[in-house]
């Protein structure tokens, strides 16, 4: 069977279980990770069958013969760039994925990365972003078009049953939110949203799952206490998929206020969006990036432009107003991700890249080079 090399700067954290799903669940090829980790943090969490710490490996030649390597997939766009060098020396064809920042051509991302990807741009064979939106980005970051091909990330629909959602009589209605405690997500807008919202529809309550910088996290505590609503307000610690599965189950609806930084930072179509989505949760977001790529405004949720306070408490009290649109929302949400966002879909659409990129290798070794 032919291998897939996997390159990892970093072992898998706690929010990658997608980037590990994507490594480990292959069908028609075997997958082994290189990293530049000597020890593994993670591997009681997310086991791997063959993991090889690459200042471990003396002989690179014996190593991809042995192996039966036939291509690298790096799962972000520094780690394309970082494992270039060896690539291009071994002569095996490099895949690499773009997830967030590494793809934006805004503002101070756009010099930095059309510099830090030069030679990638060059050598790589096969570039991944996770939605159309971030094709346009790297075409404008001089990546060749021909070489880009979009891939969305699944989720295991198995995980996350579906049900209608109903306005609760005697319990609060519950918002969830889920995501790193990072600029980008939105949570300080979010919290402004909220406490519009509670004033009118005082049976809210807003849960914040999430974890990152201390910093950030005390800023959003603190908006909390400026707008007195920490009584209706939680947060908690980030979880793994099937606790978060629970926490939707227990929520009404599900908001993510997403918008680009000042400093260009973006990201793709966040995974939890797509779980919420799955499980049955109406769902209000932001139109940001890839997003609209999932929700269809009026049809599989509701968008609002990027920072607008006011357009997300509208768009929440729309839904706490009719409660009858949760159920012909929530369907059609259902049937999006069903429909492209199905981990297994996406695994086979992987590893028909795969093939792609391994039979051009295989015809360029023949000298016929159509590039």
């Amino acid at each position: 069977m032919d291998t897939i090399a996997h390159y990892l700067v970093n072992d898998i954290k706690l929010n990658q279980d997608f980037m590990y799903r994507q490594i480990n669940e292959l069908a028609r090829y075997r997958s082994i990770v290189i990293g530049e980790f000597p020890k593994r943090e993670s591997e009681k969490e997310y086991p791997f069958h063959d993991y090889f710490y690459m200042g471990d490996i003396q002989n690179w030649p014996d190593f991809i013969t042995k192996n039966n390597i036939k291509a690298i997939h790096a799962h972000k766009g520094n780690h394309g760039a970082r494992i270039v060098p060896l690539a291009k020396e071994y002569g095996i064809p490099l895949i690499t994925s773009f997830r967030g920042q590494d793809a934006s051509a805004h503002h101070n991302y756009f010099e930095v990365n059309r510099e830090k990807f030069t030679d990638l741009i060059k050598e790589g064979s096969l570039f991944l972003p996770v939605c159309k939106y971030f094709k346009k980005e790297m075409v404008q970051l001089g990546f060749p078009k021909d070489r880009i091909g979009v891939m969305y990330g699944g989720i295991d629909l198995d995980r996350f049953t579906y049900s209608v959602r109903r306005m609760p009589k005697s319990r609060k209605i519950r918002i969830l939110s889920v995501g790193r405690f990072i600029e980008k997500k939105g949570f300080d807008y979010l919290l402004v949203a909220f406490a519009m919202v509670h004033s009118k529809y005082p049976n809210t309550e807003l849960v914040i799952i999430g974890k990152g910088s201390e910093k950030y996290k005390e800023k959003l505590e603190e908006i909390t206490r400026l707008l007195n609503i920490q009584d209706a307000v939680t947060f908690k610690e980030p979880m793994y998929n099937q606790f978060i599965a629970e926490e939707m189950k227990n929520a009404h609806l599900f908001c993510l206020a997403s918008y680009t930084t000042n400093k260009g930072n973006i990201e793709g179509i966040p995974n939890v969006l797509k779980e919420a989505m799955a499980s049955g949760l109406p769902v209000v977001s932001t139109k940001h990036a890839g997003i609209p790529e999932l929700i269809q405004h009026g049809k599989s949720g509701l968008l609002v432009e990027e920072r607008d306070i006011e357009g997300l408490a509208k768009c929440i009290g729309k839904l706490i107003e009719n409660p009858r649109s949760w159920a012909k929302l929530s369907y059609h949400a259902r049937l999006k991700v069903n429909k492209d966002f199905d981990l297994r879909k996406q695994i086979a659409v992987q590893e028909k890249y795969y093939d792609l990129v391994i039979e051009f290798s295989r015809l360029v070794s023949k000298g016929e080079n159509y590039r």
